[in-house]
């Protein structure tokens, strides 16, 4: 029976590269439906399909996410969920905790068979296998609208699909420029002043190079980005791509790589490697190795880079005398372009407590939440009124991250394959650097490659 399952909730995940859209019903009738089941053995009340309790009953919804899972943020979750039961006293929620690397498939066994939670969390890539599954509820007439109408545009736009807003973005990741305050004075650069363009990045990642070795004879790099091993790392290289004016998808939605823009992009990362300025076809895991061990000069991470580095070199709070953090250099757009990605928040379309669900997403993105997640995790907020609090703006780092958000851009990921689609980029980033093999060549294949699975 779970082979069968497994097999069905892979179709499923087929079917989301196909269908844009939530689930095609009303807010109270989702095109897909399944049996409902009924813990207590009695009817489903109206009262109860809209997640308020009668008389003061108290309603039970489930909540779907990894935090709870994960060390770092598990008492965080906690604090997070006590704090909306007390707000909300006739509300309880339950967690399905699931590890990350699970996730998603466990979260499309679950819808396939009628029982999902009712609250789900996701990243970008899975709200869009989820969405395309239709198994998440179209949020317009659900949510506040205040919340809705405030959250920054950039991260509304990534999260709807064919006109719905089918997820809100939770937790948002925007790209900026880390860069070591030593190695800068070391190689005669002023470590109050990071590069604003990609020329002055460039030469400073040339003069970095030009250290050769620190005390201990590792070699010293100017850059240290993923730029191989994985879907993760051609992900991020996309935020390279829109510096230089490229996208992803064309206005059809359909892959678009075999461009000047693209080309560009990827000759970048050639003589990055080329120069020995930059290792090639490291993963986000040795990149930010390199950087915490204070042997890159500059690298790009999100708002968590912070904890992580801080955690990586074992320094602690130490390590800030040495890391500087800027807007992404300013290239081809004339502006700080770069990429953002995000946690997202979805209702699903069969809950029977979409009020009391959409009370907790709700609560999730409140200032109350914010605050909490941001003291803990140096997290964002996607809202404009909170993004722009004193609270959430305590230095310098976090008002260089809320002003990157303005500017990052989302990849659009309107298919289940996305995925797939970066791992074959990933794997075409090596054929460049490792195999020095034609960019034209490697980017026309690549084209064919993506365009097959997308369509």
């Amino acid at each position: 029976m779970k082979k069968r399952l497994l097999a069905m909730s892979m179709a499923l995940l087929m079917a989301a590269g196909l269908t844009v859209g939530c689930g095609g019903g009303t807010a109270d009738t989702p095109a897909t439906q399944a049996p409902k089941t009924q813990k207590d053995g009695g009817e489903t009340t109206q009262a109860q399909a809209s997640g308020g309790g009668e008389s003061g009953e108290q309603v039970t919804i489930r909540f779907a996410g990894w935090l709870e899972v994960e060390e770092a943020t598990s008492q965080l979750f906690k604090d997070l969920i006590a704090g909306f039961e007390a707000e909300n006293p006739d509300i309880k929620v339950e967690t399905v905790a699931i590890p990350f690397n699970n996730f998603k498939d466990q979260v499309m066994i679950a819808a396939n068979s009628g029982d999902a939670a009712d609250v789900i969390m996701g990243n970008d890539q899975m709200m869009s296998a989820f969405n395309g599954a239709q198994i998440l509820q179209p949020l317009e007439g659900v949510l506040d609208q205040a919340v809705i109408d405030d959250l920054i545009p950039v991260y509304k736009e990534a999260t709807m699909y064919d006109g719905k807003l089918c997820s809100v973005a939770w937790m948002p990741h925007p790209v900026a420029m880390f860069y070591n305050k030593d190695l800068f004075a070391k190689a005669g650069l002023d470590p109050e002043a990071p590069p604003k363009t990609w020329d002055e990045m460039i030469d400073a990642i040339a003069k970095i190079s030009a250290l050769g070795e620190d005390e201990n004879g590792n070699r010293i790099y100017g850059l240290a980005i993923p730029n191989g091993k994985g879907s993760h790392a051609a992900q991020r290289f996309q935020g390279i791509v829109y510096s230089y004016g490229g996208n992803f998808l064309d206005d059809t939605g359909m892959p678009n790589v075999e461009t000047p823009e693209y080309k560009e992009a990827f000759q970048f990362l050639k003589d990055m490697a080329d120069q020995g300025y930059m290792p090639e076809c490291v993963d986000a895991k040795d990149a930010r190795s390199l950087f915490a061990t204070g042997v890159a000069g500059i690298t790009f991470e999100s708002e968590m880079g912070r904890n992580i580095y801080r955690t990586t070199s074992g320094l602690g709070e130490e390590f800030d005398k040495s890391m500087g953090v800027a807007l992404f250099p300013v290239n081809k757009t004339g502006e700080s372009t770069t990429i953002n990605t995000r946690h997202e928040l979805g209702i699903y379309a069969q809950s029977e407590h979409k009020e009391a669900a959409a009370k907790l997403v709700e609560y999730l993105l409140s200032e109350e939440a914010a605050v909490m997640y941001y003291d803990a995790q140096d997290a964002m907020s996607p809202r404009v009124s909170i993004s722009q609090l004193p609270e959430m703006n305590k230095d310098e780092y976090s008002r260089i991250f809320n002003e990157q958000s303005a500017t990052a851009k989302p990849v659009k990921i309107t298919n289940a394959l996305f995925d797939n689609a970066m791992s074959e980029m990933s794997k075409s980033m090596e054929r460049v650097l490792v195999n020095h093999e034609d960019i034209d060549t490697v980017l026309a294949d690549l084209q064919k490659t993506v365009t097959d699975l997308y369509k």
